[in-house]
């Protein structure tokens, strides 16, 4: 019914479920204690390598790599950052990634947690200066 598509936390009943037991085994796997055989049951399930093979990638990397896809998304948009609501209900995946990323880095910011470089990372990123001091 799902066709590879991993459930997700917005889910209902089941697939809420199942996601909760997914961020948990995530939880273990990235903590180092997952066992051997619990990981090779979770790999025969579509769509779960690619899962393992994301999560084995340091945080510093994924934040590096999707500072790198907003540099791509604003060059190939004219300039425009990426939006996560503005009136349209449907979104691109990388959109609303993207989107995401941002938001969370105005948390960051208003919590007083993004590093100097963090910030200079985003502020090479044209229009991203002035996001990052929205409320």
């Amino acid at each position: 019914e799902h066709e590879d598509q991993l459930p997700r936390r917005r889910g209902m009943g089941m697939e809420r479920r199942l996601h909760a037991f997914l961020t948990e085994q995530r939880r273990v796997y990235v903590g180092g204690a997952l066992s051997e055989n619990r990981r090779l049951m979770l790999l025969r399930l579509p769509g779960l390598r690619q899962r393992f093979e994301a999560w084995d990638v340091p945080r510093l990397r994924r934040v590096a790599g999707l500072v790198e896809a907003l540099k791509q998304w604003v060059a190939t948009h004219g300039g425009r950052l990426p939006r996560h609501y503005g009136g349209v209900t449907e979104r691109a995946p990388l959109e609303r990634r993207l989107a995401k990323f941002i938001a969370n880095q105005q948390i960051e910011r208003r919590a007083g947690r993004l590093t100097e470089e963090r910030r200079a990372q985003l502020e090479a990123v044209p229009g991203m200066r002035e996001r990052l001091l929205e409320l």
